[in-house]
């Protein structure tokens, strides 16, 4: 059954994959998750693993909006 925290969820991991697929350089964000988990990749307290990748401020909203209005989870 769909609630709206799984319909939220599947918003955030589409808009997620889309964006890390056109960052720089490119990644698969199910990859880069499955990796984590398994420890293939690590952080540190000053290495975030999201500051490794690149998407202008541009692209970021206009892809952000385009899953805020196709998902209508406008904010209040």
């Amino acid at each position: 059954m769909l609630d709206r925290d799984k319909i939220i969820s599947q918003a955030f991991h589409e808009c997620m994959k889309e964006m890390y697929a056109k960052a720089q350089p490119s990644v698969d964000y199910d990859q880069l998750i499955a990796d984590y988990k398994s420890g293939k990749i690590t952080e540190g307290p000053n290495d975030r693993i999201y500051d490794r990748y690149y998407l202008s401020m541009e692209e970021f909203t206009y892809i952000l909006d385009k899953y805020v209005k196709a998902y209508n989870i406008e904010g209040k």
